[in-house]
């Protein structure tokens, strides 16, 4: 019973997939493995990896599903990472991964690509599938696409407020040291745009400047927060009053960041005396009136702190 309780929670946090591997550190013999799929919940999803029977099939399951059959360090890379982050043109077909040499096995649904370093700060769980971050995706842009076009799509998880200037620069001096294809591309990347550079805003962020415009209130773009580990940019802040505000994506921000990243941003933020608020994307789009109020709540209370 236990066992099978362990398995379902696994399941949930997997997209309804788990691996033999997981299984046997669970405790679980061959044998018992084999009798999962005979006891008619749970049935071959590909290679290594089971699926519990009558489970949706998603997106998400089918990217998942080769990186559990890998094992091992493995994260969603080149293209099909950038498809997996939102930037249109891109496809996630086939799926390609990135693994280290620790295992020679290879799974049969992806693409493997092996690196000689995958550190773990440069994975994230991006709706569940470990996902390389965008500073590592740039770079793996560089080394696959013609500079121009990798110089657009950069721009775009710049636009995105997935990485900034100073994410990059970080990613370049950490994981420049093994000698990766694609860090000259994005060193040259980073050189041709001056200190301070804002990409073409996004439908989101223009979004936000027009709704607050229309009533009667002007804020200033922005600012980078995350002097090490970049966690996104405060997208606001008031010309005089000691006010910024953060346009948070629903998914994406749990990826880049977690509860004391964004405890510790916030607590910088207030020690340089600035009053934060943060607003979602699907606040922006369906309760305007929500988004407007938080800002004049914020605004107050930064008048009042003076």
């Amino acid at each position: 019973m236990q066992f099978d309780l362990d398995i379902r929670r696994l399941a949930e946090a997997q997209h309804s997939l788990v691996a033999r591997p997981q299984l046997s550190s669970l405790g679980l013999s061959p044998n018992e493995v084999d009798r999962l799929v005979t006891s008619g919940l749970w049935e071959i999803a590909g290679g290594r990896v089971l699926r519990l029977v009558g489970s949706r099939r998603s997106r998400a399951q089918r990217l998942l599903l080769p990186i559990l059959d890998q094992g091992g360090n493995t994260a969603l890379a080149y293209m099909a990472c950038a498809s997996w982050w939102g930037l249109r043109g891109c496809s996630d077909r086939p799926v390609t991964l990135a693994t280290t040499g620790a295992s020679r096995r290879t799974t049969d649904f992806a693409v493997v690509r092996r690196v000689r370093h995958l550190p773990p700060r440069w994975v994230v769980p991006l709706r569940g599938v470990p996902t390389l971050r965008p500073e590592y995706l740039a770079i793996h842009l560089f080394a696959d696409c013609r500079f121009e076009r990798a110089e657009v799509l950069v721009d775009r998880l710049w636009s995105m407020r997935l990485l900034s200037g100073p994410s990059i620069e970080l990613a370049l001096n950490d994981l420049g040291r093994s000698g990766r294809n694609g860090i000259v591309g994005a060193r040259q990347h980073l050189e041709r745009r001056p200190p301070g550079y804002i990409p073409t805003a996004t439908g989101l962020e223009g979004r936000v400047k027009r709704l607050l415009e229309e009533h009667g209130i002007t804020l200033r773009s922005q600012i980078d927060s995350g002097a090490e580990m970049w966690t996104g940019r405060v997208d606001f802040r008031h010309d005089t009053v000691p006010f910024v505000l953060e346009v948070q994506s629903e998914a994406f921000h749990s990826a880049l960041t977690d509860v004391e990243h964004d405890q510790r941003r916030h607590q910088r933020l207030a020690a340089d005396g600035f009053t934060y608020r943060e607003v979602w994307d699907t606040a922006v789009w369906a309760q305007p009136k929500v988004v407007v109020d938080t800002v004049r709540d914020g605004i107050a209370e930064a008048l009042g702190a003076l």
